[in-house]
């Protein structure tokens, strides 16, 4: 949570309930029911998951706006963290107003790269073997999007490198070129 929330996952506490697309009964509008994609209940707060497709969809603000309409009504702990993953473009927050609501609402918008991301970080540090496997699961799913997450690369260690071994890489690039036909 905290890759995907940032200091604000800090203050949630032990998680105490999860539900996948769970239907909130709305007020006022022309809809009536509202389904989140996921809601994560925690003993300080709550965190409502709206997941758009790594290859398409799109988020939009008046969907959050009615998911919070709905944890709102549903008196869901607050503060609530809407978390749109996915189908974020510029500007498509502009249309969010976190004051609507009487209690604290925070808006978080992420991208899949970031998910596998931090993944992979976790996996990285991870000391169990069953959640190297589940985290290695996460990243295998992913992969099959083509979502893997940044390679950090040395450039230090990598330009110490190819200084003490520059005879041998020179060389090698003599070697490693193709052969062009003979001119006629």
């Amino acid at each position: 949570m905290h890759g995907l929330l940032g200091e604000a996952a800090t203050q949630l506490g032990g998680l105490q309930d999860l539900a996948f697309w769970p239907t909130y009964r709305l007020q006022a509008g022309d809809q009536q029911r509202v389904t989140p994609d996921v809601v994560l209940r925690f003993a300080g707060g709550t965190v409502v998951v709206e997941v758009k497709h790594p290859l398409r969809g799109a988020q939009a603000a008046d969907q959050w706006t009615r998911e919070l309409d709905g944890a709102v009504q549903a008196e869901l702990e607050a503060p609530i963290h809407l978390l749109a993953l996915g189908g974020n473009s510029q500007g498509n927050t502009a249309g969010f107003d976190a004051n609507r609501w009487p209690v604290q609402v925070q808006l978080h918008t992420r991208e899949w790269p970031e998910l596998a991301h931090h993944l992979a970080a976790l996996h990285e540090r991870a000391d169990l073997p069953s959640d190297q496997a589940v985290l290695a699961d996460w990243l295998a799913l992913l992969a099959l999007y083509s979502l893997r997450p940044r390679q950090h690369i040395d450039l230090l260690a990598l330009h110490h490198f190819a200084q003490q071994h520059h005879p041998l890489l020179h060389g090698m690039a003599q070697w490693l070129r193709v052969p062009t036909a003979p001119q006629s």
